[in-house]
């Protein structure tokens, strides 16, 4: 009887030493959800956040655009109020020469007419020779728009350029006014 004990004791021992080796099935699946959880949501927040880098950068350059357009404008206007300087005795040159109220687009500091421009004003392109955006029909295309509004009258003018992009299906404008002065009689 004491041989018969010894061998139910060795033949449960061993049983229990196969069953607990491995996993279940259960214990798999709860683990594998862990881990997946534990992956997805890090991957989801960084999915969002390269968007939100993204656009971030494309609203920059859109501000850039923008203020260069203004820039410009205001460029016109310092010259002709220079060569108003440099005539004696009195200036012939109007101050608010070539910034007749309408649209424009902006290439490489030239002020060109656009009375067909849309809301959003022409496609800017990127000229990777020289590394700068501009407005023209040679270089590399982007997603921005841009569009400079000269108004007002007399001694005064408003100044509003408008860019527009898409970065990925997300829309972006900026607009920037500013006002322009007669400031030397």
């Amino acid at each position: 009887m004491t041989t018969n004990f010894y061998k139910l004791k060795s033949i449960n021992a061993t049983l229990q030493k196969n069953q607990s080796k491995g996993f279940t099935l259960l214990e798999t699946l709860i683990a594998i959800s862990i881990l997946l959880v534990a992956v997805i949501g890090p991957m989801t927040l960084l999915g969002g956040a390269l968007n939100k880098i993204y656009y971030a950068r494309d609203e920059m350059i859109a501000v850039n655009l923008a203020q260069e357009g203004i820039e410009s404008v205001r460029q016109i206007r310092d010259t002709n109020m220079l060569v108003r300087g440099s005539e004696s005795p009195t200036p012939t040159t109007p101050w608010d020469r070539n910034l007749a109220s309408g649209d424009y687009i902006v290439d490489i500091g030239n002020l060109i007419s656009c009375p067909s421009c849309g809301a959003g004003g022409d496609p800017v392109v990127f000229d990777s020779p020289r590394g700068l955006y501009r407005q023209g029909t040679s270089g590399l295309s982007t997603s921005f728009s841009r569009k400079v509004n000269i108004s007002g009258s007399g001694d005064e003018r408003t100044i509003t350029a408008t860019v527009t992009w898409n970065t990925g299906s997300t829309p972006g404008s900026i607009v920037i006014s500013n006002s322009l002065l007669k400031w030397v009689p």
